[in-house]
């Protein structure tokens, strides 16, 4: 389904993270990984490996707690502004069926052709995605251990 990319002002809830920065910068990388192993993207007129990473949009507080409200087992989160993942170099792509659905691609300019990125250029890259995104921030939905399964 193609969509519009999102507005520079729009919020994205970037992540449903675990508590701390480091497991976070670990399991943006895992997803970026795993999605480079499966899709890809139209960047221009090229298709790209999509290194992407799972947001979620709203444009005011209450999509923001509802967003949040569908992620209860974990216990924290990360949000930006599009427009400051665009000034740092990461596209954000309109991506599944959701209207509210994009991705942050972490490497670009990939093709299938290309080595694959390392596990340290990975890394590094979520880690910038993480200081963009400033503080983790906690979950006013998280249900400990006994939380439902989290929707990517």
């Amino acid at each position: 389904m193609l969509r519009d990319e999102p507005a520079g002002d729009t919020i994205v809830v970037i992540r449903a993270t675990p508590l701390n920065v480091d497991a976070t910068i670990d399991d943006i990388a895992e997803a970026a990984t795993e999605s480079a192993e499966a899709y890809e993207v139209t960047a221009g007129d090229r298709r790209e490996v999509l290194y992407g990473v799972s947001v979620f949009s709203a444009q005011d507080d209450n999509e923001t707690l509802a967003i949040l409200e569908r992620f209860d087992a974990a216990e924290s989160y990360l949000m930006a502004r599009v427009d400051s993942l665009r000034q740092a170099g990461f596209a954000v792509f309109a991506t599944g069926a959701r209207a509210d659905h994009f991705d942050v691609q972490l490497l670009g300019g990939r093709t299938d052709r290309d080595q694959a990125a390392s596990s340290e250029e990975i890394s590094d890259a979520a880690r910038r995605l993480v200081e963009i995104a400033g503080p983790l921030r906690p979950n006013p939905f998280y249900a400990g251990e006994q939380g439902g399964p989290e929707q990517r």
